[in-house]
């Protein structure tokens, strides 16, 4: 899955290398990883209005968590999008 935003109104911030979030004007898009209490891997995008800490939750979607890359920072600072210190 892909998912395009407007560069120029972009930012992300790493929280950890399980935690990314990527915010469009005022839609975050966050994707976690990490186990469930199986200890089974999990992952999901979820897409806020707002922030991830005070927004509301639009959507989860749930993601095969070998599909997702740990990196994903470098790839987002490669293709010209700023980090910022928080959203």
């Amino acid at each position: 899955m892909n998912i395009t935003v407007p560069m120029g109104n972009t930012s992300y911030a790493y929280q950890s290398n399980q935690i990314f979030t990527v915010r469009n004007g005022d839609t975050s898009y966050q994707v976690s990883v990490g186990t469930n209490d199986d200890s089974e891997p999990v992952a999901s995008l979820y897409v806020y209005k707002g922030t991830p800490k005070t927004g509301k939750v639009l959507a989860e979607i749930k993601l095969a968590p070998h599909t997702v890359v740990n990196s994903i920072s470098h790839a987002l600072a490669d293709d010209g999008i700023a980090e910022s210190d928080s959203l």
